[in-house]
């Protein structure tokens, strides 16, 4: 399967929006979805702590480095792993599967 690794820095709306289009419109893509977050004020941060609550399944991390905070979610697995910023969203259906991957 796919994993989902989202960047967000100061943009907990986008990010909502994202998570919003993935869960409607491609529901079955992605195996895990995790988020890389960074909030430059108390209220980003709030901000993503209300995010965070309305999605308990997903991971959210809190970036302090950069570079070892993404090795460490994305393992040292040979899965597939798709990157992506909180600015996109899906916009209609995804028919694509694992198998169209392969």
């Amino acid at each position: 399967m796919i994993s989902l690794l989202i960047f967000s820095k100061d943009r907990a709306c986008q990010l909502d929006l994202l998570i919003r289009s993935i869960l409607r419109f491609a529901p079955g893509l992605f195996s895990h979805i995790r988020v890389l977050f960074e909030a430059s004020n108390e209220d980003f941060m709030t901000g993503y702590y209300r995010v965070q609550s309305m999605y308990p399944g997903l991971l959210f991390s809190l970036e302090k480095d950069f570079e070892q905070d993404t090795k460490s979610l994305i393992g040292d697995s040979e899965r597939l792993i798709c990157f992506a910023v909180d600015d996109i969203f899906f916009y209609r259906e995804v028919q694509l599967t694992f198998q169209d991957i392969r």
